[in-house]
Parts: C-alpha cells; structure tokens; sequence
C-alpha cells in the first residue's frame, strides 16, 4: 500500500503519476477483455446480386456505414479495458491516493464511454437510415430528408417492409436503454445542459415549489456516482452494442438480397 505523501515535491508527484500510468500501460496488454469484445471493421461485405450501378453504389456505402461504426465500437472497447485495468490497479493503493488516480486517469475515461453509447446508437440509426434512402428513394416518391433533418427515428419509414426490421427495432432499443439511463443518472445530457451528478462527491439537488401563496424550498443533495456500477453497466452496453451492429449487418444484407433494385436510376 502506498500511504506515503506522494506529493511532498514535484518530482514525487510525477513519479507517482508515472509510476500508476507505467502499470497501467503494462498490465492492459494482459487483462482479459471478456466480455468486451473487437469487431472486424472489414468483416461485413454486402454481395452484389444485381450488379447495377446503384447497387454498387448503394452497397459500397453501406460497407463504409458498417466501418466506420465497427472502428466507434472498437474505441468504446478500449475505454473499457482502460477502465477495468485501472480498477485492478487502484485496489493497491489507500483511498485518497485512489482518489488522485480516479480523478487523474478515471474520470475521463468514463465521461468519454458514458457519451459514445448514446451516440453510437444513432450512428447506427443514422447509418441505416441513409443507406434506406438511397435504396428506396428510387421509387418512394415522397420527400427526402438532408442529412441534418434525419433523426433517430427516421429510418423506420424507409425500412417498412424490410426482413429482420423488427429484430433490429428490439436490438436499437436494448442500447442507450432505460436501464442506462437510469444507471448514469442522464449524465450525458445533464453534463451538456444542466448540472451532471459527480464521480466524486455530492452536488447541490434542491427543490423548489410553490405551496399556496409561497414558496418551499427543500434542500437536498445527489449522491455521487458508483464508479464500479458504472463500468459494469458500460459494459453490458457494449455487449448490446455488438448485437446491435449485428442486427445492422442482418437487416442490410437482407434488403440487397431481397427485390431487384432500379438499374437504370440515375
């Protein structure tokens, strides 16, 4: 145990920084990732049935679509191994230098996970969305969205009819969920637009209403977060996150398998 004053000059504070960050460096190469998991980036290829210059086109950029959300995964993975390396690390050292430690390297890991959740999930929306336009836009004769008008909805109306829709509608539902949403108190959301609860102590919680002709103000205050909780839920989102990119994979290559697109759309 390190209860020595790390922090008695500036040199032992670098080499107590140092000395954590080298472990940490060191001990992430043999941490088992479980059950955190990479994706191929390359794995997902879409077969080119029909052979038209829309499908190609359309195909091509589903392909990218699926990249580039496979390397986004591949990133919240990394944060997590950060996260469940640091906690095999912090357990040598007594609360208040885990605190440094927390502050320093654990804080911003989180911050970081907690938000790529919410917004790898509409990635993905998006994603689908966009490649459902430019395959049904061709005979759906009905307005179509720029990019900054789609929403995370958008995709329902251009994949109706679609195989594997409703496996990939349940599989959406299961990131970001309610259970998250819960777990992190909204801190994506608060830290954007409000006051985010605390890694590391209480924050003002008052409440103030009016009763009759005045007013009552009740003072409370938010418990801070649970870092360990927290990492545990980050970590069933990633697992729900690669089913979901699974069920993305599934709902596309299903639609370019299926009906003979408009080889002579422009």
């Amino acid at each position: 145990m390190h209860d020595d004053d790390p922090f008695a000059t500036v040199d032992e504070s670098a080499e107590f920084y140092a000395t954590a960050y080298r472990k940490f460096i060191f001990l992430r190469s043999y941490i088992d990732p479980s059950p955190v998991e990479l994706l191929e980036p390359g794995s997902f290829k879409i077969n080119r049935l029909q052979r038209s210059v829309l499908e190609e086109h359309s195909a091509f950029t589903a392909e990218l679509f699926a990249q580039a959300i496979a390397n986004r995964v591949n990133s919240l993975a990394t944060l997590l191994l950060g996260l469940k390396t640091w906690q095999s690390i912090l357990v040598e050292y007594v609360p208040q230098h885990r605190f440094y430690l927390e502050v320093e390297f654990v804080s911003p890991i989180l911050q970081l996970a907690i938000a790529e959740v919410p917004g790898i999930r509409n990635q993905v929306a998006f994603s689908v969305a966009k490649t459902a336009i430019h395959i049904e836009s061709t005979k759906a004769r009905r307005p179509i969205p720029a990019d900054d008008a789609i929403s995370g909805t958008t995709w329902k109306s251009w994949t109706q009819g679609w195989r594997h829709v409703d496996q990939f509608r349940n599989a959406l539902q299961t990131v970001n969920s309610p259970e998250f949403y819960s777990a992190t108190r909204n801190f994506r959301n608060r830290r954007a637009h409000a006051i985010a609860p605390s890694f590391f102590g209480i924050i003002p919680a008052h409440v103030v209403r009016r009763v009759r002709d005045g007013v009552e103000t009740r003072f409370n205050f938010e418990a801070k977060l649970d870092i360990i909780a927290l990492s545990s839920a980050l970590t069933d989102q990633h697992v729900a996150i690669v089913a979901l990119v699974n069920a993305m994979h599934d709902l596309l290559r299903a639609r370019f398998n299926d009906t003979p697109m408009n080889a002579n759309a422009e």
